[in-house]
């Protein structure tokens, strides 16, 4: 979903996987952005990532429902270690909203915008029915959400401002993919992020004017 520099934008074992399974993993997350789960098969994926199917269910014996598990895991993992670089290097809340929008912007361009978010796509294709990779999405969304409040709630001098402004971005910027995939343009992702640094200031200078 979000990503520093060139990188782009999800609990780990232990245990180091293997070359195999983290090749599975990167197509599966591929595949999922663009063609969601139900469009995606397991023959795809097998194509996609170069393993045997042998290999596949050495690692994933429960089939397709483990392997996007791991996919989120994986993806959660990745977005959160990219939020945090972005917060480290970010000059204050609208700098900071500005480079997580710009990094859904690469995702789309780099696809031609027919890539969005794996959260996105697998939440609407497959939580509602599937409850084991519905709790790893909502875990997923927790790390995001808990990297995103820290750096607001600093910025906002506010927990709960913190907390409810990483809801904002996180829906506000998720939701603007599907309208710049449609549009194929990323004017609803650049709207959405003006709004987003508005809110933020808005509630800066409110909060002045209110210590004065």
């Amino acid at each position: 979903m979000v990503s520093a520099g060139s990188a782009t934008l999800y609990g780990r074992s232990m245990k180091k996987p293997s070359e195999t399974k983290k090749r599975i993993i990167a197509a599966a997350s591929n595949l999922f952005r663009r063609k969601g789960y139900y469009g995606t098969g397991l023959s795809e994926i097998l194509k996609e990532s170069g393993a045997p199917k042998g290999s596949f269910y050495f690692h994933f014996p429960d089939g397709k429902d483990q392997l996007t598990a791991a996919t989120i895991d994986a993806a959660a993992e990745d977005t959160e270690r990219l939020l945090d670089t972005i917060a480290a290097e970010a000059e204050g809340l609208p700098d900071f909203i500005d480079r997580v929008a710009s990094s859904y912007e690469r995702l789309l361009e780099r696809s031609d915008f027919k890539a969005s978010s794996l959260f996105a796509n697998t939440t609407l294709d497959i939580a509602p029915t599937n409850e084991m990779v519905a709790e790893h999405l909502r875990a997923g969304y927790r790390r995001w959400h808990r990297s995103i409040a820290a750096y607001c709630s600093d910025q906002l001098g506010s927990r709960q401002r913190g907390a409810d402004m990483a809801v904002i971005i996180i829906a506000g910027l998720e939701g603007a993919l599907s309208l710049c995939r449609a549009e194929k343009s990323t004017a609803p992702l650049d709207a959405v992020a003006r709004q987003l640094k508005q809110a933020a200031l808005n509630t800066v200078e409110n909060d002045s004017g209110a210590a004065r």
